[in-house]
């Protein structure tokens, strides 16, 4: 039997301005997650209801949780199974996401979206790194103190030179 393969990806919804090369996920500020689930083989997918739960824990023991039911037979290679949501970083650092399912068929495999078979639990399945409005306000300040300390250089040079 072929696996159902499952994609989890998600990407901040923030505002905020950008200071490094990625958008940031900032604390308090919406991202979205979706979950995709495909199927190569003919005979439809799952072979009974099945609950996914994506679940994100951040460092600091807070948790979010979504559950996603999915139909019996709700999955053919014609019709993928899509599920998207909003929701809000609940904390500052780092955040795991995990996936469940149940029940899980014993008789079904689940593949990542680069065939690596999933084990469900507490197997993190990706991650991102969330930071706080005062972070974001100290990185402003640092490349602001930066600008103002190559124009006072530059000031001392030029000062030098003409006299």
């Amino acid at each position: 039997m072929q696996p159902a393969r499952l994609e989890l990806s998600h990407k901040t919804l923030s505002k905020k301005p950008r200071y490094r090369r990625h958008k940031e996920y900032v604390e308090n500020e919406l991202y979205s997650t979706t979950l995709t689930i495909t199927r190569t083989e003919k005979e439809p997918f799952p072979p009974s209801d099945v609950t996914f739960e994506i679940h994100v824990a951040y460092t600091n023991k807070l948790a979010d949780s979504r559950e996603v039911l999915l139909p019996k037979g709700s999955v053919t290679p014609e019709k993928p199974f899509s599920f998207s949501t909003k929701q809000r970083v609940t904390a500052s650092g780092f955040a795991l996401f995990s996936l469940g399912c149940s029940p899980y068929e014993q008789r079904s495999q689940f593949a990542d979206s680069e065939g690596r078979p999933i084990e469900f639990g507490s197997y993190g399945i990706d991650n991102f790194h969330a930071v706080s409005n005062t972070d974001l306000a100290t990185i402003a300040g640092l490349y602001l103190a930066a600008v103002g300390t190559i124009l006072a250089a530059l000031g001392l040079i030029l000062t030098a030179i003409l006299r």
